[in-house]
């Protein structure tokens, strides 16, 4: 009979708890999406706790103090983070939209996308997230050998931010370099172009952009071109093909970019950014214009003395530096860029976002 109403009471008090737990979860998340119905999720809530809080008890009751105490510490490294989700529009640092709480509804569960959109809010949103990255951050730098980065952008020197993703540092390094059958292929595939709009009376120019770090290799932390050093994967396939007499050979205005640098303290590429500067954009507009006037040589082009040259600060985190996850804001406040524009008369504006 003791033992009935022993066993009776302990439930009461599992259920009792159940519920108290499913009030607190619900409060953390009631401010982030509004809609939720506070009475209704702690009904919910206390049904789907109940058995787990029961199996926990009976656990607690039926091993030793060691064992309890292990399930304890991984039970709440599991919780704790989902205890108190961040109420934030704006990721920090990363300068995104956090993802927010998803409709329930029963089409997104059948389809997955509820359990899916779950998870990302989850992911956007834990206790501790901020820290966590800032801790990642930190053991990023001591692990990489005094180097800033992950697996999508790296820190060299002087605040310098380079592109790490789609395999652009072993480009750099010169690692992946052209076979003679993807010369030829890419021979045919231009000049393949070239002929289709020829065919449509549409004259065919081909502009290929340096990547930043060819001109701004020197900031590289310990990372070095490793086959032709004088040399440029693009810069080898623009030789062959001028070589081979290629009826489209395409603009890469590399050198151009390496001499106005070694001529200017200006910059020619955003610290914070895979894009080249305004500045450098011209470069590339000039070494465009020189191979279109081949072909229209009266077509006016907006050389130098028609030309202001600005210089204004851009304190905007780049793209990179949202892959990194680093606010650069207040480092590069001290940085200038010359932005050209069109003077004498002449004006230019954007036709297509």
């Amino acid at each position: 009979m003791i033992k009935s109403v022993s066993q009776s009471a302990s439930q009461w008090v599992i259920l009792l708890f159940s519920i108290l737990l499913a009030c607190v979860i619900s409060w953390f998340i009631s401010p982030i999406h509004q809609g939720l119905v506070l009475i209704t999720w702690v009904i919910v809530g206390s049904g789907i706790l109940f058995p787990l809080v029961k199996g926990i008890y009976h656990f607690s009751v039926n091993n030793s103090l060691e064992q309890v105490f292990f399930c304890f510490v991984v039970f709440s490294l599991i919780i704790l983070p989902v205890c108190h989700l961040s109420s934030e529009q704006i990721g920090g640092n990363e300068n995104r939209s956090l993802a927010v709480f998803p409709e329930v509804t029963i089409k997104s569960f059948y389809d997955g996308n509820l359990t899916r959109d779950l998870e990302n809010f989850i992911n956007d949103r834990f206790f501790g997230r901020r820290e966590l990255l800032s801790l990642h951050k930190n053991l990023s730098f001591v692990l990489g050998a005094g180097r800033l980065e992950n697996n999508r952008a790296v820190e060299g020197d002087n605040d310098w931010i380079f592109y790490k993703g789609e395999k652009s540092i072993e480009l750099y390094q010169n690692k992946l370099l052209y076979s003679d059958e993807q010369y030829k292929a890419i021979k045919e595939n231009l000049e393949a172009q070239k002929r289709w709009f020829k065919m449509h009376d549409i004259a065919y120019f081909h502009l290929i952009a340096p990547n930043k770090e060819d001109v701004y290799g020197e900031y590289l932390k310990g990372i070095r071109k490793i086959k032709n050093k004088d040399s440029d994967r693009i810069g080898l396939l623009v030789d062959y093909l001028e070589r081979n007499n290629a009826e489209c050979v395409p603009v890469f205005p590399l050198q151009a970019l390496i001499d106005a640098k070694i001529s200017s303290n200006d910059l020619l590429y955003y610290k914070t950014d895979t894009h080249w500067s305004a500045l450098g954009a011209y470069i590339g507009y000039l070494e465009l214009m020189k191979k279109i006037k081949e072909q229209y040589p009266d077509l006016h082009t907006l050389m130098k003395n028609e030309m202001s040259f600005d210089s204004h600060k851009h304190v905007d985190n780049g793209d990179l530096a949202q892959m990194l996850r680093v606010d650069y804001t207040e480092r590069m406040k001290d940085v200038d860029y010359v932005f050209p524009e069109p003077a004498n008369g002449w004006s230019y504006q954007v036709v297509e976002e």
